[in-house]
Order: structure tokens, then sequence, then C-alpha cells
């Protein structure tokens, strides 16, 4: 269970790990999601309420499962990500509380309402959500156009890391603050001497806030400040007061206001970040359950919001960040569509109730076994909790992908819907591939204004 309070460790360990993964699962739990609209709604429809889903609600729970292959594991996965030869997994699993942070830190007037929707308010309490927790000790996050602005401004406030940034002085010559009263100078000499003898000190703090005063005197200070110190001296207004804040340059102290804005402003996103670098390297899978609406929230709240308007829009976008998903629904769809009988399939395909099919069928000999190097077991988490239900994503797919033959021709398809405007054994789906996202933009630019919502050949399996 990962908070702000054990968040630094908890991303030092993830991000130390995920290089070896060779799949990762996901689930998030949300304050809502939204209408399940009608059976007869086209993919677009469909996409469309869970698009406005996405960006009205939040998260509360953010789950990540790591499965590394053991230590006498081949580590070479091919192109196509073959796992069939692992024997052994090790599962890692991190159930974040997530909560965004109460005001844009570019802007102190954007705020951003959370909205609850009470039925999946009350589902997550009947489950045992810590809403307490998820308010006053959730993980914060940010989305990665702020998360560039606050990087571009930390750079320019603090550099490289190697040297002092060379910034420009913030006030012109021309505009120049020149005191008059005897009072101002006398206050700002008394401020300059504390200043010069502050920073000749050889044990002085690092850190020092200077008497609080109204804006034209910090202005005044600002330009002397400038002036003597030049890049040596970072020098900031502090927040909520009317007092300027100094710093002398170091690298020590640029690391620790590196480390502050990682895991107060940026947050979650860095996890996500490196996920999304990840897949886009090596073609990392990443294993959902039904989850469209993950994946939207995914995008949403870390990469591009609003999101696009139209769904090949979407996934044109999405594959970019996330180029290799599979979800265990659609397999088991597929894998029990032709099978009669509850002896030999689940009555359905939720997570749950495969999970229990699988458990009650017993590890034959090709299923990996695996194993929990964390303090709290996996298996003895909650139900409903994001990490728990990654971690049992990950144990389904390894189920389904020993048992399905063409697993491969199944990547980048989401569930959507068994419609009735088809026969029974036809199922639709989410196609998240490339291909067709170039497809349907050609057949636009050639002028065919026909509807790209469903396309029998790559939208169905038969």
């Amino acid at each position: 269970l990962v908070t702000k309070s054990n968040f630094t460790e908890a991303k030092k360990k993830f991000l130390q790990l995920l290089p070896n993964a060779a799949f990762v699962t996901l689930d998030e739990e949300m304050t809502g999601i939204g209408s399940r609209g009608n059976i007869n709604d086209s993919v677009q429809e469909r996409y469309t309420r869970n698009k406005e889903a996405a960006e009205k609600y939040h998260l509360v729970q953010f789950g990540i499962a790591l499965f590394l292959p053991g230590p006498n594991e081949d580590k070479d996965f091919g192109e196509e990500n073959d796992l069939s030869n692992i024997e052994n997994f090790i599962v890692y699993t991190f159930n974040f509380y997530v909560f965004p942070n109460s005001k844009n830190p570019l802007n102190n007037n954007a705020k951003q309402d959370v909205v609850l929707d009470p039925f999946c308010i009350n589902f997550l309490a009947e489950n045992n959500m810590d809403f307490n927790k998820w308010l006053k000790e959730g993980v914060p996050y940010q989305s990665k156009n702020v998360v560039d602005q606050l990087r571009a401004r930390f750079n320019t406030k603090w550099g490289d890391g190697h040297d002092p940034p060379r910034r420009k002085a913030e006030h012109g010559p021309i505009f120049k603050v020149n005191l008059v009263r005897p009072e101002d100078k006398i206050f700002v000499k008394s401020v300059m001497d504390t200043v010069d003898t502050w920073y000749n000190a050889d044990e002085a703090d690092e850190v020092k806030d200077l008497p609080s005063c109204n804006s034209f005197l910090r202005r005044a200070l600002y330009e002397l400040l400038e002036e003597k110190y030049g890049n040596d001296l970072i020098i900031e207004k502090c927040p909520n007061t009317q007092q300027i804040r100094i710093m002398k340059w170091n690298k020590s102290l640029r690391l620790k206001s590196l480390s502050n804005l990682e895991n107060n402003e940026i947050g979650l996103f860095r996890i996500v970040e490196a996920l999304s670098n990840e897949c886009m390297s090596r073609h990392l899978p990443i294993v959902v359950h039904n989850g469209m609406i993950d994946l939207l929230y995914l995008l949403s709240h870390f990469f591009v919001k609003p999101l696009p308007e139209y769904f090949d829009e979407f996934r044109s976008v999405f594959s970019e960040l996330f180029p290799f998903i599979f979800d265990t629904k659609l397999i088991a769809e597929e894998l029990f569509k032709d099978v009669e009988g509850e002896q030999i399939r689940p009555i359905n395909t939720t997570l749950e109730v495969l999970a229990e099919f699988f458990r009650e069928q017993g590890n034959s000999k090709d299923i990996p076994q695996i194993t929990f190097p964390n303090s709290e077991d996996a298996s003895q988490d909650q139900a409903h909790s994001a990490g728990y239900d990654a971690f049992l994503t990950g144990t389904i797919f390894l189920h389904l992908s020993r048992r399905i033959k063409g697993l491969n021709d199944l990547k980048n398809r989401i569930n959507l819907w068994r419609g009735n405007q088809y026969k029974s054994s036809i199922r639709c789906f989410y196609d998240l591939n490339v291909r067709c996202a170039k497809n349907e933009l050609k057949r636009k630019l050639s002028g065919d204004n026909g509807s790209p919502d469903i396309i029998p050949t790559e939208g169905v399996i038969a």
C-alpha cells in the first residue's frame, strides 16, 4: 500500500524493477464510471460516454503489478513477448492511493473539483475503501503538460545540476527601484547586511527567509540581491507570506528541491511516465481486465485532457504511449465462446469468477509458479482494491495465455460488448491497433464520410 508517507521508497523500488518486467497489469478504482449506455450503442457512442466519465471523475486507487521472470529464467522475450517458456514469476504489487493536488502549482487561482458518483462511492465503501487515507494521504499527481512546465521552471531556477542557472535579472535597469524614504533605505541596508553575514558564514543554514515587507521593498531587494550575488543565490517568494526566501546554490540543495518537486507535485505521473517509456522502448505488454475505462482514465489524468473527440483519434494517441495491450476479459470470451457446460467453463468472465474458476481447476504443470517477495502477500489483499485486482488480472492472464492459441492476434483489442444486433457468437471490441486508425484516417482524407465506428473485419470476433 503506497501513500504520501512511503511514496519515495515505493517509487525507487518500482523504477528499479520495471526494466526487468515481462508484463505489467493495471487496475484503477475511481469516483465514478458514468452511464453504462445502451447495448445498441455504436463504438463511438460508447467511447463518448466513457470519455465524459474519465474527464469528469477522479482516481481513488491506481494498482500496478509487475510480473518478473524468476532468477534463472530467460529475460529475452523477443519482439512478440513470448512468455510461454517462463516457469516462474516473481510478482510485485503496488497499490497507490492517489488524490489530485488541490491547486495548480502554475496558477494559484486555478482549482479543480473532485466529483463523486454516489453509486461508485457506496460500492467502494462496501468493499472497505479507506476514504480518509485517500483524502489525507493520497499521492498527488499532475498531467503531462503541467509536469513539463514544472520541470522547465525548475531548470530555469536551478540549472541543469552541474552549474548554477544563467538567468537574466527579473527587473531591467529601466524600471530599477529608487529608494527615497529614509526608513526604506535603513530597512534594505539592514537586510542586505544580514544576507552578507549569512552568505559568508561557514556553517550557515542553506535556506534563509528574509523579513516580511511590502511588494515595493521586495522588488528593491530582488534587484540588489541579483546584482550582488548573481546566479549564486536562488531567490523566490515564500508561499503565502510577504517574505523573500534565499538559498545558496549547490548540487545538494538542488537535489533536495528536485526530490520535493518529484514527490509533492509530480507524484504518480513519474510512475506512469516511466511505464509508458518502457512500453514504447521494448513493447512491454500492459494487461487489463475489461479495461477501456481504465485506459481512458490513464490517458485523461496523466497525458491528454480533454481526450480526443473521436475514438479513432484516441487510439492513435494511445498507441503511441502504450503500443501493446491485452484485455483478459476479451481473451476469456474468445477462449470459452464455443465451450458448453458450467463444469468446463466459468459462468461468466468477471474478474472474480475467472480467478475462482482457475483456482478450482488447480495449477496444471504448464502454469508458471508465482512467488511474492513483498512483505504483504498480494494473495491476502482485499478484493476491489486496485493492487489486488491488478494481481488477479495477471494470474488470469498467465492461465489464459497457456490455454489459447493465437494470443497475439488479440493484442490491442479491448472488450466492448456482446450486442443483440449480432448473433450471440459475435463479440465487439475496441481495436487499438494503429493500423486501423491509419486506415480510418486515409478513408476520411479520401472523402469517404461513412461511419468508422464498427468495421466488420476489424471490430468483431466471429
